[in-house]
């Protein structure tokens, strides 16, 4: 459509160049006759012009109605007609006529271009809006029954041999123009008053709010809207650093950190089995809680760090040996080593 338009223009222009220069000058009588012709097109097609020009401007504003897409390339098709028939000076009648018909719907369709313009933002103009077009729409049927009137009274023969009625027997050509004639006045008068009111009402009775000028503090506007584009180039070029978070969601098992024990995977304070009551018969809590005689090994940390070490069977010699041990804590450190030295003697004679 775009395309379409820029040939369009650029064919109006030279058409309008065309035309001043013969009417300012004096070319010659060819020339002359050439730009005759070319104001002839142009003034017989000035409603189909302006109703182009008015569906561009409604395309510029991205208008979203079908109607601003079809109304220029039905009215394009007279213009060539005219620019056929007047260039090359045709008596067809099939072409004359076809002509006829469109320029028959010149006034609706221009009418109806300047109706897109407006965009009704009240139920007035909306009503005034429908009205409009309920007009045109009986403007071009009125068109159109005319036309087949006249076609039927000059094709169909004369049945009843009526002298008065030609070849169509329900009425004249007569008294259907003046019917069609007087239908016409009444629509034209209604639409130009109908097309007044539209403008005027949508305007007094918009639902827009009015803003005036004088109550508007611009220097005001105009600080907000720097201090916003500051605060918007602060934050795009100087941001503020974000505090990154440790994880607490990770688990390792046997050392005891801040990680897994407040973490998502903490154990703290789950209890694998239920408690069990014992009744405590004697006297010393030593029956029920052993006691250790050494440092405690944290058997865990030992197993994950260190191979395993194989177990080996022990002898009745060596469980005898840590038996004294056990019993004679208090022995001299001298003597300790010794017999330190020794287990580990016969632990190798062993293997």
């Amino acid at each position: 459509m775009k395309n379409l338009m820029r040939i369009i223009s650029l064919l109006l222009a030279i058409a309008g160049v065309l035309v001043i220069i013969g009417v300012s000058f004096e070319a010659g009588y060819d020339y002359t006759k050439f730009a005759n012709k070319i104001y002839t097109i142009i003034s017989n097609n000035i409603l189909p012009l302006i109703s182009i020009a008015i569906c561009c401007y409604c395309l510029e504003r991205n208008d979203e109605n079908y109607l601003v897409r079809v109304i220029p390339i039905y009215m394009l098709i007279p213009i060539v007609l005219s620019f056929i028939i007047t260039m090359f000076q045709l008596d067809s009648e099939a072409l004359i006529k076809l002509y006829m018909f469109f320029s028959g719907t010149f006034n609706g369709i221009t009418i109806l271009s300047i109706i897109l313009l407006v965009r009704a933002n009240n139920k007035i103009s909306t009503i005034i809006k429908y009205i409009l077009i309920g007009i045109i729409v009986a403007n071009v049927a009125l068109t159109i029954y005319a036309q087949i009137k006249v076609y039927l009274f000059n094709t169909l023969p004369n049945v009843y041999g009526y002298q008065n009625y030609g070849g169509f027997n329900f009425s004249t050509l007569e008294q259907t123009s003046k019917f069609i004639a007087k239908a016409y006045s009444v629509t034209n008068v209604g639409q130009i008053f109908a097309l007044l009111l539209l403008f005027i009402t949508n305007y007094a009775f918009s639902d827009k709010i009015e803003l005036e000028t004088e109550d508007i503090d611009y220097e005001a506007i105009k600080q907000d809207a720097l201090n916003a584009v500051n605060i918007q180039m602060q934050q795009k070029y100087n941001p503020k650093p974000q505090e990154e978070q440790p994880d607490r969601s990770a688990s390792q098992k046997g050392l005891m950190n801040i990680n897994n024990q407040l973490g998502q995977n903490s154990n703290v304070g789950n209890v694998k089995e239920r408690a069990r009551t014992t009744n405590v018969s004697g006297s010393s809590l030593e029956n029920l809680i052993p006691l250790s005689n050494g440092p405690v090994i944290n058997s865990t940390v030992a197993s994950e760090q260190q191979p395993q070490q194989v177990e080996q069977p022990q002898t009745q010699e060596q469980n005898n040996m840590q038996q004294q041990q056990t019993m004679q804590p208090n022995l001299d450190i001298q003597e300790q080593m010794r017999m330190k030295m020794q287990n580990q003697q016969n632990n190798q004679n062993m293997q």
